[in-house]
């Protein structure tokens, strides 16, 4: 028997305390039922929002680790570029170099040998008057880069520096020529082509052509 049927049949029987306690008994099993419902609802919730929070959680730590690639690869990107740059400017640097330097050695007058000598010995000879030089722009770059080398090696320079390559120039010369470890006759004051060409290097004034 259903509980309404024990309501219908306290109250057709005049049971009104069967009828009440039917009433609260329907009344606690309605209050159970909704309390179950609301309970059964609160979890669904709860577990729906801890879903949603889940979700929210991936969303974020997928974007997270999208924005952290897109950093990884503008860095990378950046460092290439900069990389690319500082090569750049390395060979353009290393270009600027070398074009100086060739400026420089064509700037440098060349040298003969022979005609270092052949000036020397005119201007050393007896019959020439002091002073009186064959080529005087040669003789001035000898002088000049003499006196230079000279100076450095901390050896005395009677050069006169007047573009004749006489007497003191011959004794000069000597000196360097000693500094290089010749004596005797290779230490005579005559250019030769290897003491010109360490002449050359000390000084960076002119080159050897032959």
């Amino acid at each position: 028997m259903s509980v309404f049927d024990k309501i219908k049949d306290a109250f057709s029987g005049g049971d009104k305390d069967k009828a009440k306690e039917a009433q609260e008994t329907a009344d606690r099993l309605k209050e159970a039922a909704e309390k179950a419902q609301a309970e059964q609802a609160t979890k669904a919730r709860d577990e729906a929002e801890a879903r949603e929070a889940a979700d929210r959680d991936a969303a974020d730590r997928a974007e997270a680790e999208r924005q952290a690639q897109v950093d990884a690869e503008a860095a990378a990107q950046a460092e290439a570029a900069a990389a690319e740059l500082r090569a750049q400017d390395e060979a353009r640097q290393a270009e600027e170099a070398r074009r100086a330097e060739e400026e420089r050695a064509a700037a440098k007058p060349r040298l003969s040998v022979g005609r270092v000598r052949e000036v020397v010995a005119h201007d050393s000879s007896p019959s020439t008057p002091t002073g009186e030089g064959m080529d005087k722009e040669l003789g001035m770059l000898l002088e000049t880069a003499l006196r230079r080398a000279l100076d450095q090696a901390g050896l005395p320079n009677r050069n006169t520096d007047d573009g004749s390559l006489g007497t003191m120039f011959l004794e000069s010369y000597s000196r360097w020529q000693g500094h290089l470890g010749y004596s005797g006759s290779d230490a005579d004051g005559v250019p030769g082509r290897d003491s010109l060409a360490k002449l050359a290097e000390a000084t960076g004034m002119f080159d050897i052509v032959d």
